[in-house]
């Protein structure tokens, strides 16, 4: 499983959401201007680019899904 990879900009988390609920994934999704790509015969990724030009979190899943969950852990790990 590959790391993550993070930079410092402002992240939107969902605010009183579950992430195990579509809608707060979809909120984090938007708010924070999060990219979904499936990797060629690999897994999905989850590219948070908040306010940047460059993704500022990196996460991976074998569903999309799963790839932002990880990407919400890592924002809200920050604090963010």
């Amino acid at each position: 499983m590959r790391a993550h990879h993070t930079v410092e900009p402002l992240y939107a988390a969902p605010q009183q959401a579950d992430a195990r609920d579509d809608s707060a994934l979809l909120d984090f999704v938007e708010a924070n201007a999060v990219t979904i790509e499936k990797e060629w015969e690999g897994p999905w990724q989850a590219l948070v680019y908040s306010e940047s030009e460059a993704p500022s979190i990196i996460e991976y899943g074998k569903t999309a899904r799963e790839a932002i969950r990880a990407a919400i852990a890592i924002a809200a790990a920050k604090g963010e």
